[in-house]
């Protein structure tokens, strides 16, 4: 292990699963494609289809695997973007 895995610490609070689940993420009236990349209780990495940038605001995240939640984007590199799930949901949004 390299000294600077060493000292990485986990700073999530609920562990990442690894996922290849088909995903929308929504920026007003717009639907963007995704793929669904990790998951947890609280979050998702997702890789967007179109290279967009997203402003960090609450958005979607529609999944057939769980519905439509909402989640704000804490983060984006490229395509690739942090999203952490909202304690409660938006209007009109459900958890499933």
């Amino acid at each position: 292990m390299s000294a600077n895995a060493a000292k990485h610490t986990e700073l999530r609070a609920h562990a990442r699963k690894k996922a290849c689940l088909a995903g929308i993420v929504m920026l007003g009236g717009y639907a963007i494609p995704c793929t669904i990349v990790n998951l947890s209780k609280s979050g998702a990495c997702v890789t967007l289809h179109k290279s967009i940038r997203l402003p960090r605001r609450l958005t979607r995240l529609t999944c057939a695997r769980f519905g439509r939640i909402s989640a704000e984007v804490v983060w984006q590199n490229g395509m690739a973007v942090g999203l952490k799930f909202a304690p409660t949901p938006m209007p009109g949004i459900r958890r499933n």
